[in-house]
């Protein structure tokens, strides 16, 4: 276990990383440039009136845009494996699930965004009603079991892309089980190396945000390098 220590993952990531920040910071600026473009299409998607149409349009037209950030992401996580693994990268990359079994994504990206979309409700329902009809105590312990859902959910699913990047041409049945197989007993390790970034995310907002283009590739790469550690055990134990 001594390969997925947070400080060992990192100085593993700061060696395949060396010579390649260019690409990376690139890829980055890309993925801001078209999740900023998309968030503008979703705004103007927001519905103008609260009728049950317009909602099921915004509905309709937050999937679509989920989906497409979701397939550019999966571009990210194929890169990242690519210099990981020690194969050949570039940033065309970034665009390989646009034309290679996008399904399953857009499967993942429905579900993630039911299960957002259904923490969220059951928090304001509870902001709403519980203050009158529950406890104090109680209200806070439904809140964070509703939270602590959605972080299980985050922590074992957070490979879904990272997957579909190995394996393509698996079905999202057999990604989301391979999901739940490869992180069984991971979870907590991943929470932690999720922390031990806090310090990095900081600076990044005293540097006014500049230092994300450096910091996220950073990020992305450390949490590439764990997934694929795992895979590796996974598949040695076999």
């Amino acid at each position: 276990m001594k390969q997925l220590k947070p400080r060992v993952l990192k100085r593993e990531a700061r060696i395949k990383m060396q010579g390649n920040y260019g690409t990376l910071v690139t890829a980055a600026l890309i993925v801001f440039g078209c999740t900023f473009l998309l968030n503008i299409v979703l705004t103007l998607l927001a519905p103008a009136s609260t009728t049950l149409l317009s909602a099921l349009l915004y509905l309709a037209g937050l999937l679509i845009v989920n989906t497409l950030y979701n397939v550019l992401s999966a571009g990210v996580s194929r890169l990242y494996l690519n210099l990981a693994t020690d194969q050949p990268f570039s940033l065309r990359d970034l665009f390989y699930a646009f034309s290679t079994h996008p399904e399953p994504i857009a499967v993942y990206s429905a579900v993630s965004l039911a299960a957002e979309a259904g923490v969220l409700y059951v928090i304001l329902i509870l902001l709403a009603y519980g203050a009158r009809h529950l406890g104090f105590q109680l209200l806070i312990l439904l809140m964070l079991a509703a939270l602590l859902v959605f972080l299980w959910f985050v922590l074992t699913f957070s490979c879904f892309l990272f997957l579909h990047a190995r394996d393509p041409r698996k079905s999202a049945k057999e990604l989301f089980r391979d999901c739940i197989h490869l992180m069984k007993g991971h979870r907590l390790a991943l929470f932690w190396l999720s922390l031990t970034f806090f310090g990095v995310l900081v600076l990044c907002i005293l540097s006014f945000g500049i230092g994300l283009l450096f910091a996220m590739p950073y990020m992305q790469m450390t949490t590439t390098l764990f997934y694929e550690r795992i895979a590796e055990m996974e598949e040695k134990e076999k």
